[in-house]
Parts: C-alpha cells; sequence; structure tokens
C-alpha cells in the first residue's frame, strides 16, 4: 500500500493524490524513478494508462511511461495531471547533448524550442516554437545547479535551452543537427517529449511542471554509448537531480505576506521582458530599414494575414480570460490570500504571449516592405509592438503599485488596475489595408 503520509503532496488512502508526477519516455528512464521509491503500488487510469505511485520523503510521486514522441507526452500530461491534480509535473528522461556537455551531465530545461515548426516552401521558414517551464522550478535548478558547481558529483548540473523534434538525431553532421546548429544555437541537447509536455502542461494552472534530461550520447556514436550503458547512467543521475529538485521545494517558505507574491509576479514577468528584449529592438529597427530582393505574392501574404488574425484573436481571448478569471484568484480579496501558483500561471502566460508576438512581427518583416504591401506589413508590426508596449506598462503599473503598498501596510491586498486594452489595437483596419492593396494590383 502507498504510505499516507501527511507532508506536501502525501497520497489518500487510496493512493490517487500524489503530489508529483513524473512522466518517462522509456523503459530504462521508468525503472530509474521507480527505484527512488518506496511503499510503490500500481494504478490503472480508468482510459487504461497504468501508473505506479511510491513515496519520497514527504512527496508521494506517480511514475508513467508515455512511449517515444511529442504527441504520446502531451496526451499522458494532460491525463495524469486530470487524474492526479499534482502540485508538480516533471517530464524526466535521456537526451543527445549538442555542446557544453558530456555522457552523464544532467540538463534541466530553460525552455524547449519545438524545432520543426514552420513553413516549408522552395526553402524551410522556421517558425519559433517555444515552451517555458515554470520559473519556480527553473530557479530551483539554478540553486541545485550552483550547488554541484562546489561540490564533486561525478557530473555536470545545466539550466539551458534543450530543442525538441519527431526525429531521432543520431549524428552531429545530419542535416537535422545542421539546422538546430543554425537556428537554435543555444541548446545543448536534443530529445523528442519537451515540447508536447510543456505545451499540455502549461494549459492547466495550479501545477508546476519541469523538464530535466540526463546526457546519454553526444549524437555521434549514438548506438556504441547506448550499448555501453550510457541511458542507464543518464537516467540515474537525472533521477538524482530530480531528488534535489524535489528537496530543493518540499519547504517553501511561505510569503510573509501578498505583497511579496505581487514582487514575484513582477519579477517573473520581468525576466520573459528582458529575454525579449533585442527581439524587440530589431521588430523596431525593423520597420525603418525593411527590404526584400523578390516580391511576395499576393497569395502568401494573404495566408499570413489569414493565419496570423486569427493566432492575434487567440492571444487576445486568453488574455481576456487571465484577466478577468486567473488575476482576481491570483490577486484574492474580500478576506481571501492569494495564490502564488496563479501569478505564476498569468506571469508566464502573458510573458509568453509577449514574446510571440514580437515572432508574428518579425514574421511579417520577412515579406518585406518596399512595394504595395508596404501599408499592412507596417500596421501588423506596430500591433505587435502596441502589444509589447502594453505588456511593458503593465509591468510598470504592477511596479508602482507594489511600491504603493510598501509605504502602506504590507498585508493589505493590491488593487491594481490592469492596462491592457488590446481591442483598440484596431486589427480590423488591416482588413481594409489588404483590400486597398489587392484593388491597386488590379
Amino acid at each position: 500500500m502507498v504510505s499516507t503520509a501527511t507532508g506536501r503532496g502525501s497520497a489518500d488512502a487510496e493512493g490517487k493524490r500524489p503530489g508529483v508526477v513524473v512522466l518517462t519516455a522509456l523503459g530504462v528512464e521508468f525503472e530509474a524513478v521507480r527505484s527512488m521509491l518506496s511503499s510503490i503500488r500500481r494504478v490503472r487510469h480508468a482510459h487504461g494508462t497504468v501508473y505506479e505511485t511510491g513515496d519520497f520523503g514527504p512527496w508521494a510521486v506517480a511514475v508513467v511511461e508515455t512511449g517515444a514522441g511529442d504527441a504520446r507526452a502531451s496526451l499522458e500530461t494532460e491525463r495524469a495531471i486530470q487524474h492526479f491534480s499534482p502540485e508538480l509535473v516533471v517530464f524526466l528522461g535521456v537526451a543527445g547533448g549538442r555542446k557544453d556537455v558530456a555522457v552523464g551531465d544532467v540538463v534541466i530545461a530553460s525552455r524547449v524550442y519545438g524545432y520543426e515548426s514552420g513553413k516549408d516552401g522552395e526553402s524551410f521558414l522556421p517558425r519559433p516554437d517555444v515552451g517555458e517551464p515554470s520559473y519556480a522550478l527553473v530557479q530551483a535548478g539554478r540553486a541545485i545547479a550552483r550547488d554541484v558547481s562546489r561540490g564533486a558529483l561525478g557530473f555536470k548540473v545545466l539550466v539551458k535551452p534543450i530543442a525538441a523534434g519527431q526525429k531521432v538525431v543520431a549524428s552531429a553532421s545530419s542535416r537535422t543537427a545542421k539546422f538546430i546548429d543554425g537556428h537554435y544555437g543555444d541548446t545543448v541537447a536534443v530529445e523528442m517529449e519537451g515540447r508536447g509536455f510543456l505545451l499540455a502542461a502549461s494549459a492547466c494552472s495550479g501545477v508546476d511542471f519541469a523538464v530535466v534530461r540526463g546526457i546519454s550520447d553526444l549524437l555521434d556514436g549514438k548506438a556504441a554509448a547506448d550499448a555501453g550503458g550510457s541511458q542507464e547512467l543518464a537516467s540515474k543521475n537525472a533521477v538524482h537531480v530530480l531528488g534535489r529538485l524535489l528537496e530543493e521545494v518540499s519547504g517553501p517558505a511561505e510569503a510573509e505576506d501578498q505583497l511579496w507574491e505581487h514582487v514575484m509576479l513582477h519579477q517573473r514577468l520581468s525576466v520573459a521582458i528582458d529575454e525579449a528584449f533585442e527581439q524587440r529592438r530589431d521588430l523596431e529597427l525593423g520597420l525603418a530599414r525593411t527590404h526584400r530582393h523578390s516580391l511576395p505574392r499576393d497569395d502568401e501574404v494573404l495566408e499570413l494575414f489569414r493565419v496570423g488574425t486569427a493566432r492575434v484573436q487567440s492571444w487576445l481571448d486568453v488574455v481576456e480570460r487571465l484577466l478577468g478569471e486567473n488575476l482576481p484568484k491570483a490577486l484574492g480579496g474580500d478576506g481571501e490570500p492569494g495564490d502564488v501558483r496563479e501569478l505564476d500561471y498569468v506571469a508566464r502566460t502573458i510573458g509568453r504571449m509577449y514574446a510571440d508576438f514580437l515572432v508574428w512581427g518579425h514574421e511579417w518583416l520577412t515579406l518585406g516592405a518596399s512595394n504595395k504591401w508596404r501599408p499592412v506589413v507596417e500596421h501588423q508590426v506596430r500591433v505587435a509592438l502596441s502589444f509589447a508596449g502594453d505588456v511593458e506598462r503593465y509591468q510598470d503599473d504592477l511596479a508602482r503599485a507594489i511600491r504603493t503598498g510598501r509605504e502602506h501596510d504590507g498585508r493589505t491586498p493590491l488593487e491594481l488596475t490592469v492596462a491592457l486594452e488590446l481591442r483598440g489595437h484596431g486589427l480590423a483596419d488591416v482588413a481594409d489595408l489588404v483590400e486597398a492593396a489587392l484593388g491597386r494590383s488590379a
């Protein structure tokens, strides 16, 4: 039977509510996680997924083997979160090392690039698809990496970006490896499930999530490394780091007052803005000096307009939900405490959309602006910059509210007025610009 310990994340009498869910793609990874647990019990989902649950310190943990690939990872992640309602969910496994790592090192992902996202025409044009783990777990990972650098585990722990796609990359000279070199050069490892996992986990509020990967090969010589036991070594080291991660977050200091939670929201949003600053600056400069040697086709522009407008509309719908539902829960009020996990979700989602809007603006700049489509391109880029400006003003408003709160009682809930009036950006106006451009071409 599973222990019914009373600590964070302990299971109930039937073992149905672990506080941690760990997903793995391979059996060797599953067995490594299982080896860290005590009081193991098997739990079967109504749709057939089989989990094993057990205890690790104060945590009750469920582990599941998903099989390889993005789609399976995404499906099983959502299913596990819905079934167990955990506090933490982690995808753990092996990965191929690209640079700055050796076999046995462990990478906690700071972000995961979906490297296969893009448009395939005469050449493949990547459209960056980026997922970010929870801020709190990335910060815990950085603390572990610092501790390890001062100790002697026999392997390194890094907090760095990872690239994920549907290919097993078995050679550093392969086409895929060279593509990643050219477009995602800051990644230190390559794997297959992380992006799908983050996509599913980030859609669920109230749960923190992370990707932990042990390096089992360096792309070249993969078969020989696997035969030599590198996957077992990488899995074991990754599980060791998972244990350290759970210890790091098992006794979090409670916020002394709601003000501290607001400060943390401001910091999380600041990080997202800072990381995309260069992209924002490049987009501003691009408006003044865009050029393209070959003129875009009408159907090319219209397709980007159709897809892009739908994307923007979906982002605006998400913002409305965040501000109408999640932010009130996060801030609390009427005697109810705020929820720091909701704060993390709001900040992470708005920060991710800030970067997404900038990417969308860059997509328009690739069309060039020296022809009949210039008004359309300029309008769409300005929409992207306008959204970025609103997010930055929101950050500033929040900072001022925090300062005001410090001048009074720090335990008084802050009354925040959110200034993201995105509907005023005039997205509908671009339709007139498109029609005008087509009219001039007739």
